[in-house]
């Protein structure tokens, strides 16, 4: 339960981050991407992005509600597996752009991903 309510803290924060500073990013992201193809479809990317945080956190929410009230872990479950792809999303993003530090900093979350799947499935 304490997985699904970090991953739902966690990308909901930062799903509102984007939407709420949704001028400041593009720019952060356009000169991150500078000197790859991904930097023409930035604002895209960014709305997707913004998308999968807040459905995944939405769904981690909902899944340990699920959990709380009536015991059923199926939600959850679908909470982690969407986090999974998001946190690959951003994966992809970090070393497509070569940032490796970025890239590396995920593989902490994936591995909570990984964990809290483990759990819910065991």
């Amino acid at each position: 339960m304490a997985l699904s309510a970090f991953l739902a803290i966690l990308f909901t924060q930062s799903g509102w981050d984007k939407i709420s500073h949704r001028n400041d990013n593009p720019e952060w992201l356009q000169r991150h991407f500078a000197k790859m193809p991904l930097k023409l479809t930035v604002p895209w990317l960014m709305t997707v992005l913004t998308f999968l945080e807040m459905l995944t956190g939405v769904m981690c929410f909902v899944g340990l509600c699920a959990i709380v009230i009536w015991g059923q872990p199926v939600l959850s479950t679908m909470g982690f597996m969407v986090a999974g792809l998001t946190i690959l999303y951003l994966f992809l993003g970090q070393r497509s752009a070569r940032y490796y530090d970025g890239a590396a900093s995920l593989t902490g979350y994936f591995v909570i991903v990984l964990i809290g799947l483990h759990c819910i499935t065991f």
